[in-house]
């Protein structure tokens, strides 16, 4: 396991008012950028605060609060959603969206979060299915912000158009779409996307590098053990797959998918003896 999955694992293993949302994003892109330099990339985000505090704080309520964050991610920086190239995994690692001030829906919206909270605004994240956003709450009621169309405001009924439209009406929108997620969900969707991206490319080290780091955040997670297995097992690493195939049939002996899985490692086991 890479010196960054075991950080980033110790950095999410801590209470949620202790994880440093900039710091797991950053290091999660150390995965395949081994010599970024994190206390510089958080300094970059400090620099953004302090360039866009003196017209968040004049705001008198928390909506101009809000707009004025808004307005100086999306209109003086330019940050906006990658729509031309959605799919370039660039787009899942902060330090290259504050490069090219493009990214995908949770990496703009880990932007705005972290930004927000170094002036005050306490943005959470909101994880719709398929479509991820922010918003701030407080006793006078809720804003709901999709970064990756300019920090537009969106209604509760442009949330369900939303998720109606992606999932083709499949996927019927409830209220809980809505609740505010944790920071250690957000690392883990924002790694899953890189995995999806990198396996629809047939990019199976790099997959498998992402694999790594979810695992070592989430060790329980059998579908990802079983995933990580079946790609050692592609990429001809057969040892590393048959440890984890029997990993994921020893938490999951009912599995569906249980007697595919032993024949796979039956295989493996043929493949094991001929090589020796």
């Amino acid at each position: 396991m890479s010196v960054a999955a075991n950080d980033l694992a110790r950095l999410l293993d801590q209470p949620e008012e202790s994880i440093e949302l900039d710091r797991a994003a950053f290091l999660m892109a150390c995965g395949e950028y081994p010599q970024l330099d994190v206390e510089a990339q958080i300094a970059r985000l400090d620099r953004l605060a302090a360039e866009a505090e003196p017209a968040v704080r004049s705001q008198p309520d928390p909506a101009g609060r809000v707009a004025a964050l808004r307005q100086f991610l999306a209109g003086a920086c330019g940050f906006r959603g990658n729509e031309a190239d959605y799919y370039d995994p660039a787009n899942s690692f902060l330090h290259l969206v504050l490069d090219r001030r493009a990214g995908i829906p949770i990496t703009l919206s880990v932007l705005y979060m972290e930004v927000g909270r170094r002036l005050g605004v306490s943005l959470l994240g909101v994880g719709l299915p398929g479509h991820f956003m922010v918003k701030y709450q407080d006793e006078q009621g809720v804003f709901l912000l999709d970064p990756f169309h300019g920090g537009r405001s969106l209604t509760p009924r442009d949330c369900r158009e939303i998720v109606e439209s992606i999932h083709d009406g499949r996927m019927p929108f409830e209220e809980q779409h809505l609740a505010a997620v944790d920071k250690k969900y957000i690392v883990l969707r924002m790694l899953k996307n890189l995995r999806g991206i990198y396996l629809e490319r047939g990019q199976h080290a790099k997959a498998l590098g992402v694999l790594d780091m979810v695992l070592a955040v989430s060790p329980a997670s059998v579908e990802d053990l079983k995933q990580r297995g079946r790609l050692h097992c592609h990429l001809q690493n057969y040892a590393q797959a048959r440890r984890d195939l029997e990993s994921y049939l020893f938490l999951s002996p009912q599995a569906a998918d249980a007697d595919d899985v032993r024949q796979t490692l039956q295989g493996l086991n043929n493949v094991s003896a001929m090589l020796n």
